[in-house]
């Protein structure tokens, strides 16, 4: 199935845990989308079949995607490791696609592919 996750959603560290786990999206037929999200120390590693990033803010975390298809758009990435690679056998990465996002990583790479 698919997931819509809902507007100004926070995933990031609580006070006690210096470090969030993450997200592991791994349902290989679901679409993603996260419209106004924030992501703060932490992770979202993505096995889907599309996952969408719009309008939100990532910033000091890992976001890796292994298969699929992906959108970036009007997003900021601020100190994120974004890494794209080709995992998925059955249908691998088909597009990437990134429109209007800033990317501000200081000694990160901004996009690894």
């Amino acid at each position: 199935g698919n997931i819509q996750i809902g507007q100004r959603v926070t995933f990031g560290k609580t006070v006690n845990d210096p470090y969030f786990g993450g997200l592991i999206l791994n349902n290989q037929n679901a679409t993603v989308t996260f419209d106004d999200v924030s992501f703060h120390n932490g992770q979202l590693i993505n096995y889907c079949q599309a996952i969408n990033i719009v309008n939100s803010d990532v910033s000091n975390t890992y976001f890796g995607s292994h298969r699929g298809n992906v959108t970036l758009d009007n997003s900021t990435f601020d100190h994120a490791w974004t890494y794209f690679t080709n995992t998925g056998s059955l249908q691998p990465i088909s597009t990437l696609t990134i429109t209007d996002c800033i990317f501000s990583n200081g000694n990160y790479a901004g996009i690894n592919m």
